[in-house]
């Protein structure tokens, strides 16, 4: 009743499928550890999805970010977070609703958040693991139905839960005012 895909460095995902069509999928690498505390590069993981009953569409990443925490990685939060967000760019389309979740190895103060909330919308303001976890969207606020931290189990970090309502008018304009979510990443 799923589709599972595993990635690279941890990452996985999985998608019902009595209730979504599979459009794309793929995965990048946009990061890398810094040397201070290295174990590698950093990748985000991406399907596009489209709800069978309604033919709205989905474009949702999921992401671990690089290490060490608050650093970006070796290039830097806002190297991080241009990739992230030109991933995004190259691969969803202008109707998609975004979800982005993961553990970010940035908390909200980071430059890698910064610079990721001028474009999406987080739905959580607080995660018992130092704010590193987070999902992320391009509904803007009225389109966080719920959001909780679930128990502990099976990770160092709590699983996140998130119900988004798909808008019928199309994806939150954000704080660009209306303007493609992604001005000035080509």
């Amino acid at each position: 009743q799923y589709f599972v895909y595993k990635g690279p460095h941890g990452l996985a995902m999985a998608v019902r499928s009595d209730r979504w069509e599979i459009s794309s999928q793929g995965v990048a690498d946009v990061a890398e550890d810094s040397k201070l505390q290295y174990f590698g590069k950093r990748s985000a993981m991406w399907v596009r999805v489209r709800e069978k009953a309604t033919g709205k569409t989905v474009f949702f990443m999921n992401h671990h970010g690089p290490t060490p925490v608050g650093s970006g990685g070796l290039c830097g939060g806002p190297a991080t977070a241009y990739h992230l967000l030109k991933l995004i760019h190259d691969q969803a389309q202008r109707q998609d609703a975004v979800v982005v979740t993961g553990d970010f190895n940035s908390d909200p103060f980071s430059s890698t958040m910064k610079a990721l909330t001028k474009q999406l919308h987080p739905s959580f303001t607080f995660t018992p693991h130092g704010d590193v976890d987070q999902i992320f969207s391009n509904l803007g606020p009225a389109g966080v139905v719920s959001a909780r931290v679930l128990p502990q189990g099976g990770s160092d970090h709590h699983p996140l839960q998130a119900v988004l309502r798909l808008s019928n008018s199309g994806p939150y304009s954000g704080p660009t005012g209306g303007k493609p979510m992604f001005v000035g990443i080509r």
